[in-house]
């Protein structure tokens, strides 16, 4: 069991600076809609307060974090042709398919992810904001 240690200060109204046992990061916007600056990076907050369901999301890089790995490229070659005992007989017991092999992956990057990533923010944007409205009404 560790120890952990945590202390707000709030500086105005939306900003709040976070003292933790490993530094320090900054806090802007209203509970529910933030942003924070810190030592891992910047992270985009959206949550609707009083429920527990929030989202977080990594926008921006650290100075410490590490070069990306490069993937070995995908090696392909020609089957060798087929010979007769490649062929299966009909009188013999039937063998197992092998399974499909999966096709390419879509890149992290690609325009599909980045909608889907800026849909869900916007979404969590909107029910902040519209949690804020109920609550203040």
């Amino acid at each position: 069991m560790s120890f952990r240690f945590g202390k707000r200060v709030k500086i105005a109204p939306g900003i709040t600076l976070n003292f933790g046992k490993r530094g320090i990061s900054t806090t802007l916007g209203p509970r529910g809609a933030s942003v924070n600056l810190g030592r891992k990076g910047v992270y985009l907050n959206a949550s609707i307060p009083g429920t527990g369901l929030s989202w977080r999301s990594r926008v921006g890089g650290s100075a410490k974090s590490p070069a990306p790995v490069q993937p070995d490229p995908i090696r392909r070659s020609v089957p060798p042709p087929l010979s007769r005992s490649d062929v299966p007989d009909s009188t013999q017991s039937p063998q197992a398919v092998p399974p499909p092999v999966p096709g390419p992956m879509r890149p992290a990057n690609s325009p599909f992810a980045t909608f889907l990533m800026v849909s869900g923010v916007l979404f969590w944007i909107v029910a902040a904001l519209v949690a804020l409205a109920l609550y203040s009404a």
